[in-house]
C-alpha cells in the first residue's frame, strides 16, 4: 500500500495519525523524495476557517441570559445584605466565571444584559440607601439620616453627594406610612 493509497483509505484521519499506521512508507518517502511527500500532504489539508464548534452559542446565550436574569433579581430582592451587581459577582453566582470572563464577546444576548443590568458605583450607593431607609423603618419607626449613613456605611463625601437622596428616601417611607 503507498502512501496515496493510504490517504484516500483513511480520508478523515490527519496526516500525523497515518504515519504511525504505516511508518515505513512515510520514512521511505520523507527519506527520497520529501519535496513530492511534503507537496502532497500540503494539497490534503483541510482549509484553514473549518473548525467545527463542539458548543452552540446561539443556544447557550439564549440560557445564559435567563439565569442571569433570575440571578439579578435574586440580587435585588435581597434587603437584607445589598450586593452591587456587577459581571463578576452574576458570574460568582452562577459558577460561570471564566465563561463571562473569557467568552463574553461570543455571548452578544447575554453581554446586552449584563451592559443594562450592571450597576454603576453610584447606582448601588443610591439602592443600598434606599434599602437601608426601609429596613431602620421596620426596626425604629422614622429613620434619621445620621442612622441612614452610619448603617449603609457611607463616607462623609460619599454621604454628603447623597444627602438630599437620604432625606427623599426618608420623606417616601413617611408618606407610605401615612397615606
Amino acid at each position: 500500500m503507498d502512501w496515496r493509497d493510504l490517504l484516500s483509505t483513511y480520508s478523515d484521519e490527519k496526516i500525523v495519525n497515518l504515519r504511525f499506521k504505516r511508518p515505513d512508507v512515510y520514512r521511505w518517502l520523507y527519506s527520497n523524495d520529501r519535496e513530492w511527500l511534503l507537496q502532497y500532504n500540503l494539497d490534503r489539508k483541510t482549509k484553514a476557517g473549518t473548525f467545527v464548534s463542539r458548543v452552540n452559542w446561539v443556544e447557550r446565550d439564549l440560557e445564559l441570559v435567563s439565569e442571569v436574569e433570575k440571578v439579578c433579581f435574586e440580587i435585588m430582592a435581597n434587603t437584607t445584605q445589598t450586593i452591587r451587581i456587577t459581571t463578576n459577582e452574576i458570574g460568582r453566582r452562577l459558577y460561570k466565571l471564566p465563561l463571562l470572563s473569557n467568552r463574553l464577546q461570543r455571548l452578544p444576548k447575554t453581554q446586552m444584559i449584563l451592559e443594562r443590568l450592571n450597576e454603576s458605583v453610584g447606582d448601588f450607593q443610591i439602592r443600598r440607601i434606599k434599602n437601608n431607609v426601609r429596613l431602620l423603618h421596620k426596626r425604629v419607626g422614622i429613620p434619621k439620616s445620621w442612622q441612614v449613613k452610619r448603617v449603609s456605611g457611607l463616607r462623609k463625601e460619599v454621604w454628603m453627594k447623597y444627602e438630599k437622596q437620604i432625606e427623599q428616601e426618608i420623606r417616601a417611607v413617611i408618606e407610605e406610612e401615612y397615606l
